[in-house]
């Protein structure tokens, strides 16, 4: 049986992999690869509607947005894409708690999910 897709795709210049979490990582890699400040505004406690907009900004800027609207929906551990979604959801948790003071940050360091923050 001649697998159509992997033919074709030799025939054109762009490479499919046959597991979507290879390409899935390579997206992960490259946003692991951006700074931790992702904006010049920290969240200091009088900034909020600055800060908020710029975090979004910045966050929806790497693709990552839906881990904090909750439009990306948490997997459970054994489903597919769980490590990739786990890795992800930390990077953008990380990513706001570095965008706060410290005294702000704190009591958010043991949340799950970004969207708790």
């Amino acid at each position: 049986m001649v697998d159509t897709e992997h033919s074709e795709s030799s025939t054109h210049s762009q490479t499919h992999h046959p597991n979507p979490q290879i390409s899935q990582m390579t997206n992960y890699q490259a946003s692991v690869n951006s700074s931790m400040l992702i904006t010049g505004h920290r969240l200091n406690g009088t900034n909020y509607l600055e800060w908020s907009q710029s975090v979004k900004l910045a966050i929806d800027g790497r693709g990552k947005l839906g881990y904090i609207t909750g439009e990306v929906e948490e997997k459970k551990n054994g489903e597919d894409g769980y490590n990739v979604g786990r890795s992800e959801n930390s990077l953008v948790t990380a990513w706001l708690l570095s965008s706060m003071d410290a005294s702000i940050a704190k009591p958010h360091m043991f949340m799950r999910t970004a969207k708790e923050e």
